[in-house]
């Protein structure tokens, strides 16, 4: 990424460029909201910070193995997004996300059972430990919580999959999109989209301003970097399992 010049109009262009490449490989029935993002992008963003926000990006999924109940059929994957951050800068590697207000994957199937609505739900979340009672990384994907009992009635309506993995760094539109795509499709499904080189193109500039500086910085606590490279992070807090204090 020699030469990667980070900007809203690149940001915007490749929100735009997503949206094309889900609808060329008929991913996604209305990619609007990627369009509402691209144009809040342009408006509110300024020359130090991004920003972006959109709900109910649809993804439908045929199929899905290994579902509690099983058969429950057919899904939709909902991605739901507002976040705000800062551009790549070799120069001053920062936290990448300033904010994150919402990163929601909500799951929407109809169980075998009396066709019962089905709901399971992922959140991204992005805040401080602070006094916890648990390990609590700054990062971190749950499963569940709060929006489960509000979509639902019963634990009956609980649609229980294979769980991803709950370490994760920081994500945006464009890598939230990626995850859901390898993560509940198949890669028959999913590799006509995901190997396009402007697919891999726009992947990698997410990569860059989100999980270059998340990764580097981690790496440093190792390499003996020291800290006057990096700003608005702290180890602890983004991998509390390093403090052995705790």
């Amino acid at each position: 990424m020699n030469g990667f010049v980070d900007n809203k109009k690149l940001i915007a262009a490749d929100l735009v460029k997503m949206a094309e490449l889900l609808n060329d490989c008929g991913l996604c029935q209305d990619v609007g909201p990627l369009y509402d993002a691209q144009g809040r992008c342009m408006s509110h963003s300024t020359e130090n910070e991004w920003q972006y926000h959109f709900e109910g990006l649809k993804l439908p999924i045929d199929t899905m193995s290994h579902t509690k109940p099983v058969g429950a059929v057919p899904f939709d994957v909902v991605l739901s997004v507002e976040l705000i951050g800062r551009y790549a800068n070799p120069a001053d590697q920062a936290n990448p996300l300033i904010d994150l207000k919402k990163f929601n994957i909500e799951v929407f199937g109809l169980l075998d059972i009396e066709d019962i609505n089905g709901y399971a739900s992922w959140h991204l979340d992005k805040d401080s430990a602070g006094d916890q009672k648990f390990i609590h990384p700054e990062y971190h994907l749950t499963f569940g919580g709060h929006r489960i009992w509000d979509k639902i009635q019963n634990y009956g309506q609980v649609i229980i999959l294979p769980s991803p993995r709950i370490a994760h760094p920081p994500m945006d539109a464009i890598l939230g999109i990626d995850f859901i795509l390898k993560n509940f499709l198949t890669k028959d499904k999913h590799k006509t989209l995901t190997q396009n080189s402007e697919y891999k193109q726009i992947i990698q500039h997410s990569i860059h301003r989100l999980w270059k500086p998340y990764y580097s910085f981690i790496g440093s606590f190792w390499a003996g970097l020291g800290s006057q490279s990096f700003s608005n992070f702290s180890i602890f807090s983004i991998m509390p399992s390093l403090d052995t204090d705790i």
